[in-house]
């Protein structure tokens, strides 16, 4: 059993507050029954261990003791009997181009520690969401193949769905995808790939192939301007030679570079081919043999937009449809959201505290859209008043949920004395417009407007106005 889910003690980034907790419930446990395995069933955050970084230097905060948890302690821990650690690289800031290798690192990480210290240890949850803009089955099985090759003790995905009940149940029965992480034992690519592993993980009968996948694109996606293409190669046979992607009359080899954890990777300018639909193709080669993939992409750079959904914000009730979701590393205040008539034509008002001690430091609000699906951009406006002294920078993004799929990270960063300086009833203000091209996401409904400080000290009211989403013109 386990001393407590998803445990986390940012009050004290030491670790030492959650690790004395750890040793007196563990003790207590098993003081009660000395035979039952105990584990923290915590999410495996590390705290500044030396040699030990992220890949690619993303989402540090998981390796840096930001949460309040130092997970090689937690597992050295004498009635804690075996380790446990997490992986949701699209909710904790990676890049998708990254999800593979950052989620492979991570793994390769806590299984050394675990070898380290003696003690079992069990990737306990893991999981993409559907709408993300990768093949998440070529992660999957990545990801799989490393905690076996590496003696993990096994590997645990969120989240197999069963049959519903009363209304909680999606057209076909199912418990309902509701976080995009769903997978029903059916028989898709992802729920063989998992009835695979099971296999493997039990009897060791090994009977992987050599193979390669596209990671990113995925098939069917549209792509335009650059495009960072990612694959996997899983050489089982230790012969591989070389790889190559095509696409129409186009060739590339040399331009591949190797990433790390068998996979490959390069840009492609979208603009060398016309727009419309292109099959690409990949190639691995192994020793007398090749092993290919193929998925279809449409180039979409010529494409013309319409504004599908607007929210200006000039009357009062517009604000009613937006809530609070949320906060990291800052506050907000009473009352958290509330109209202003003051602001341009009218506003959403954030009230909250940015402590500026970090560099990510986020209040976000939520709204329903309907277009959502179909939406390509979104374009909105922040004011924060002109306060003389008031030093720092903006980080801000979106996220589209269900899938929490983060977009606009870093796109749009600023600091906060380049806004725009603008004045209304005689008060002055700093513009930011944001502006961020996604990816289509099917299944999405909800718009989360984040606003992050990156070591901005601020107390007082930030204005969101003039949302637009806008989607492909017919």
């Amino acid at each position: 059993m386990g001393t407590g889910e998803r445990a986390r003690c940012e009050t004290d980034k030491s670790g030492n507050t959650l690790v004395e907790w750890v040793e007196e419930m563990s003790a207590y446990i098993k003081s009660l029954d000395p035979n039952h395995l105990v584990a923290v069933g915590d999410e495996g955050f590390f705290n500044n261990y030396e040699g030990f970084r992220p890949y690619g230097g993303e989402a540090e905060w998981a390796y840096n003791g930001w949460s309040g948890v130092d997970w090689k302690r937690l597992l050295e821990i004498e009635t804690v009997d075996f380790g446990t650690f997490h992986l949701y690289p699209s909710h904790w800031g990676v890049s998708p181009e990254n999800y593979a290798q950052w989620g492979a690192k991570w793994i390769e990480d806590h299984i050394k520690i675990a070898k380290e210290v003696g003690k079992p240890v069990v990737l306990e949850e893991y999981g993409i969401p559907k709408s993300a803009p990768v093949n998440r089955v070529a992660i999957y099985k990545l990801w799989n193949d490393l905690v076996y090759n590496l003696g993990g003790n096994g590997a645990m995905f969120w989240m197999l769905a069963g049959i519903g009940e009363g209304w909680d149940r999606d057209e076909k029965g199912y418990y309902p995808d509701y976080d995009g992480f769903r997978i029903v034992n059916d028989e898709s690519e992802e729920a063989k790939l998992i009835r695979e592993y099971a296999k493997l993980f039990s009897t060791g009968e090994d009977t992987r192939e050599d193979t390669c996948m596209f990671i990113t694109p995925k098939d069917g996606q549209e792509i335009k301007k650059t495009v960072k293409v990612r694959v996997g190669v899983f050489d089982y046979s230790n012969t591989f030679k070389g790889i190559s992607v095509g696409v129409e009359n186009l060739l590339f080899e040399d331009e591949i570079k190797h990433l790390g954890y068998g996979v490959y990777g390069f840009e492609f300018d979208t603009t060398r081919i016309s727009d419309g639909e292109h099959e690409m193709f990949l190639e691995a080669h192994f020793r007398g043999e090749t092993v290919k993939d193929t998925i279809r992409v449409k180039v979409v750079n010529r494409a013309q937009y319409v504004l599908a959904e607007e929210v200006d914000f000039s009357r009062p009730e517009e604000v009613k449809n937006w809530w609070n979701s949320g906060t990291w590393q800052a506050e907000f205040k009473t009352p958290d959201i509330e109209w202003n008539g003051e602001v341009g034509n009218g506003a959403l008002q954030m009230n909250v505290v940015l402590p500026g001690k970090g560099d990510w430091e986020e209040v976000r609000v939520v709204r329903k859209f309907d277009q959502l699906p179909v939406c390509e951009i979104l374009e909105y406006d922040i004011y924060i008043p002109d306060v003389e002294g008031l030093t720092g920078r903006l980080r801000p993004y979106a996220v589209l949920n269900p899938g929490w799929v983060k977009i606009g990270l870093d796109m749009n960063n600023t600091s906060i004395d380049s806004g725009e300086l603008v004045s209304f009833d005689g008060k002055k203000y700093r513009k930011f417009h944001v502006r961020i091209e996604f990816d289509k996401t099917p299944g999405v409904n909800e718009l989360h407007i984040g606003v992050v400080g990156d070591h901005l000290e601020y107390d007082g009211p930030i204005f969101i106005d003039n949302v637009r989403l806008y989607k492909k013109s017919s």
